[in-house]
């Protein structure tokens, strides 16, 4: 009897070890995912802010043509250029000081 019980006992706390590993690991994937997923609305904006600014138009005119809210526009603007200083902030913190 006594076996069966320490039996028991070891098997729950081996699922209850692998119930936390399993939410580490689900923790750990949504932060890669949201991370990978706003990387890529990132560059993708960047490119559609680029072609935009390149096309000579005003901001709406453009946005107009191709079917994007003005709001959407300006938004990821921000947010690229956020990304933008923060990556040369970096850049700029990781250089030697002369």
């Amino acid at each position: 009897m006594e076996t069966s019980l320490k039996l028991w006992h070891n098997t729950l706390n081996l699922l209850l070890s692998f119930s936390s590993l399993l939410e580490k690991l689900k923790r750990r994937f949504r932060v890669e995912y949201k991370e990978a997923t706003r990387k890529y609305c990132l560059n993708q904006w960047t490119e559609i802010i680029r072609e935009c600014r390149s096309s000579g138009q005003t901001v709406s005119a453009w946005c107009a043509e191709h079917d994007i809210n003005p709001k959407s526009h300006y938004y990821w603007l921000r947010r690229v250029r956020e990304a933008a200083y923060k990556t040369h902030l970096y850049a700029c913190w990781r250089r030697p000081f002369l």
